[in-house]
């Protein structure tokens, strides 16, 4: 299912314009370039803050390295072609899904993005990986359960509506969560790129 048939994506679009604004543009470039785009995460989900959360972001191409450097280079030129950089890359990793971080099993490149200050994460994998039905779910983590979402959906709304704990212990907590039930799926091979913030 495309998250465009989405229950909560498609209230969500609805109920804040903005949204469609800042995932529109990375649709157009991804359907310029032979890339199939997915969103997921709490867009998808119930515990989505408008303008707190972040955007989950899967292109899947047939050649990540081309993908890459087709959407480092469209990020450059938005950059040059705009009075404000509305488009600002924080960092970029090599990335290996799958539950043994020693085996390469689904080989990705993870970018941290702001888009107008909305954060973005996008993983760029390949195609034949992304087909098999077991990867989708490692890579979107689907199949999560009520359990650990409810986990994590009381300790969002005690970080983004009370305000209560800081936000390394929030990211803490909800990694910790979401390994502890579902076993960490995605590992950190290298770091290619970081901005100093």
């Amino acid at each position: 299912m495309s998250y465009k048939d989405n229950k909560y994506f498609k209230k969500y679009c609805n109920k804040h314009k903005d949204i469609k604004n800042k995932l529109g543009p990375l649709e157009i470039f991804c359907n310029n370039n032979g890339i199939i785009m997915e969103v997921y995460g709490s867009v998808t989900r119930n515990d989505y803050y408008h303008g707190k959360s972040d955007y989950d972001v899967v292109f899947v191409s047939n050649d990540i390295d081309i993908a890459c450097d087709c959407f480092e280079n469209y990020i450059e030129t938005i950059n040059s072609t705009t009075i404000n950089s509305t488009y600002q890359l924080i960092y970029k990793d090599i990335v290996n899904y799958g539950v043994n971080k020693d085996v390469v099993n689904i080989p990705g490149i993870k970018y941290k993005l702001t888009i107008d200050n909305c954060k973005s994460d996008i993983i760029v994998v390949n195609k034949c990986d992304f087909q098999n039905k077991h990867n989708q779910k490692l890579i979107l983590a689907k199949d999560i359960g009520f359990i650990p979402l409810f986990i994590v959906g009381i300790i969002k709304f005690i970080y983004y509506q009370l305000n209560l704990i800081p936000k390394a212990l929030y990211t803490f907590l909800k990694n910790f969560v979401f390994d502890l039930f579902h076993s960490t799926r995605m590992h950190y091979i290298k770091s290619l790129f970081a901005k100093e913030i």
